[in-house]
This record gives structure tokens, sequence and C-alpha cells, in this order.
């Protein structure tokens, strides 16, 4: 959808990377009356001329200036100084053709400053839509946005997923109640109140503020822990790796955890091989647990998902860690999804998913025999080095890690 309509002269601010792909893509779409650079270094670029800011002043108000760089935030504010007024005289490159828009973004540009209506201007009114859910939302999205039905029907209000919600963003999307209120259609996961993130966007709120004739999906969160029983809370830091951003071991294991009050890393590598680790009466009771849990949070749902992963988690590994599943299981969730909305999904294996391979947890051998797995698991990437790894290499990573008071750390099993 496009803010602007077609025929619209406008100037493109920038001459990198950003403006070429826009006006080698929208030059057909808009007339393009000239670029703009702080820091021009020709006359011309593709034929048309390169204007200094100053250059400007005189320049007709009908053409409406396209912010085509990156990190626009500075030229917007540089457009404000110019007299340039948000909409009216220019836009980011991101709101003049969109399928979504970012909610936070947009505050953070209006500085919070009548984004209700300017928002009404941009969708001119079109029905919308918004996701909620975890990091997993981002490729539900992907999915939704790639089906060309939802996208003739629906703008896409893009919020952050509740995980990395800071409390600046919360309190902007709690001052957008407006934006839930007047919403067509929610695709949400079952979102708690006391999620620990923001209570605003749990299911039950976001059900108390919509419209009568506005639509709830409630789909499940993919989760499954069959294959990690030694999963526990994870409530060991390393605050080095916390200062470079990386999360190796977003949950805990309390095999390793146990273990290294007693044995050595050589040791524990040798332990955690065994076939016999995890006994057949603990691994049925984790069975019977895990698939009762999984069906009532489903009981919760609109779309469900569990019949899949029962009939398929033997013949492949369908999860790297218990919510981060491979990309044929969002696969099936995006068609199912579709089909409860009422649209084609034959597209849906074409969408590029993110891959959530960074974080993995370890699927024991012990645990391997007992469902007599169809694949065997040998490797799991390390997003400390980026790049796979074994099984050994893992359990040292982990403990030295995450574990170093214990008795492997430091010890002679660890030496080089």
């Amino acid at each position: 959808m496009f803010s602007w309509a077609a025929g619209t002269e406008i100037a493109i601010w920038g001459t990198g990377r950003r403006a070429r792909k826009f006006f080698l893509r929208y030059r057909n779409v808009f007339k393009v009356k000239f670029f703009i650079d702080n820091f021009p270094t020709r006359k011309k670029m593709e034929g048309v001329k390169i204007l200094h800011p100053k250059e400007i002043g005189g320049v007709e108000r009908s053409i409406k200036t396209v912010i085509a760089i990156e990190d626009y935030f500075d030229v917007c504010r540089q457009c404000c100084d110019l007299g340039m007024r948000f909409f009216f005289d220019y836009l980011p490159y991101d709101l003049v053709e969109f399928n979504s828009i970012n909610l936070i973004r947009l505050y953070e540009l209006l500085e919070g400053k009548n984004v209700k209506e300017y928002l009404k201007m941009i969708m001119h009114d079109r029905a919308y839509a918004v996701l909620i859910g975890n990091c997993q939302i981002i490729n539900i999205k992907r999915m939704l946005l790639g089906s060309k039905d939802f996208q003739a029907q629906y703008i896409m209000i893009d919020i952050p997923p509740v995980y990395a919600i800071t409390e600046s963003m919360a309190e902007s999307i709690e001052a957008s109640r407006y934006v839930f209120e007047d919403c067509s259609l929610f695709v949400t996961q079952h979102i708690s109140r006391n999620n620990g993130y923001i209570s605003f966007l749990s299911t039950d709120n976001i059900k108390s503020l919509m419209r009568e004739n506005a639509h709830m999906v409630v789909i499940p969160t993919l989760y499954c822990d069959l294959y990690f029983p030694q999963t526990v809370h994870q409530n060991k830091r390393n605050e080095l790796l916390k200062e470079v951003g990386v999360t190796v071991f977003p949950y805990g294991d309390f095999i390793l955890n146990e273990l290294a009050e007693k044995y050595s890393i050589d040791e524990i590598q040798r332990i955690v091989k065994w076939d016999n680790l995890f006994s057949v009466r603990l691994l049925q009771w984790h069975f019977r647990t895990a698939v009762t849990q999984m069906l009532e949070r489903e009981s919760k749902c609109d779309v469900t998902i569990s019949d899949y992963i029962l009939e398929n988690f033997k013949k492949k590994q369908l999860f790297y860690t218990k919510n981060h599943p491979i990309e044929s299981v969002f696969y099936e969730l995006g068609v199912r999804i579709l089909c409860k909305l009422g649209f084609e999904h034959d597209r849906v294996e074409n969408i590029r998913l993110q891959r959530l391979d960074s974080c993995q947890e370890l699927i024991y051998p012990s645990v391997s025999k007992f469902y007599n797995f169809a694949f065997q698991k040998e490797l799991y990437m390390d997003s400390l080095f980026d790049e796979e790894c074994s099984i050994d290499e893992m359990v040292r990573m982990y403990l030295v890690c995450l574990d170093q008071d214990s008795k492997a750390w430091g010890s002679a099993g660890d030496e080089g």
C-alpha cells in the first residue's frame, strides 16, 4: 500500500544503496524530481540532479520527500528543522510503500505527538491486524504477510515480541489503546496477565478492548520439551556473555548442574553419553506430562498443532530448544492459521523464515534410545563462535560458561 498517490512528485533524500534501490523500484510509480544529500560528491545520479539541503528552500511544496536512508531519524529531524511536515511533506521510505507499520518506531519519529491522527492518514482508514506473541511471532508475521489475500485485506500494525518490550515501549503501547480498540483482527499466542513483561497485552485484556465486530484468533505457542527432559529454569548467568549479547544456553540443564558438583568435565562428557542415563520410567512419566501440558495449552487456542508434533517428532528433530522450532513446524502452523482465516496458503513454504537454531539444547543419547528417533543428533550450533560443535563441546561450554563455581570448573579435565 502507498501513503501517497501514484504520480506524486518526490525528492529522494540520500544517494546511497537504500536511495538507489528506492529509485530503481519506484521511479515508474512516482515522478522523481531530484535527490538530496548533505554531502554530495557529484551533481547527478541516473541523470537526476543532486541538491544540497540548502538548495531546496525555494522548491515547490507539492514535491514530497522520501527519506531513503537506513538510519533515518536524524534526517527526519532535519526535515522538521527545514519546516517540512511529517506525511504532508516527508516520510521515511518504509512508510511510503508498506504492508506493515512499526508502532514503536512511529512513536519515536513523532515523539509521541498526534500518532493516532497520522496513523489514520497513512493507512487511509484501511482495516488492520495486530500480532501478539513471543519470539516466534516474527515468523508468523512473515507467513501472514506472504499471503496476497491477507495483504489485500489487512495492513499489519507491528509491535515487538512480548519478551523484547522495554518499559518505554510499554508506555507507548499502553498509550495506543485506540490501536487495539479499532483493530479488525488479532492473531495472538495466549498471553497471561502475569507474563512478566506487559500485562496490557494479555489475551484477556485485549479481548476486553476489542470492538464487537473484531476477530481474534488465538494460536499456540510452539513448545515441545519431549526432547529435553533435563530442562530447568536458567538461573545462572555469565556477565561476559551478557556483555557481548550472546545467549548460548537460554535454559538450564539439571543433569549437568548436578554432575558438575561431583565430577570433572571429562567424566561428565562420558556420563552424558550413557544410553541408560534416564530411566524408562522417568521418560514415560515425562512423555505423559509433556503431552498433557501441550494439550492443556492448546485448549485455549483456536488453532492447534499438537497432532503434527506428536506424529512427527520421532521422524525428525522439530525443536532446537523447547520453544525454538524448525522451519517445517512454522510452515505447518502458517498453513493452519491461513486456513482458519479463510486465506490461500499454497505459497507458505516459499517464504523465507528466520532460523531459530542459534540456541540449542542437548538431546541425550538416553532420550534418543527411549524414543528410537529416526534421526541422529551429532552436531549442535554454537552461537558463541557461530559454528557447529559436538556434544562434548556443548557440555564443556555449558559448564565453563554457566557453572563456574562447580568442581568441573578449573579441574584437570578442563586444561587447555
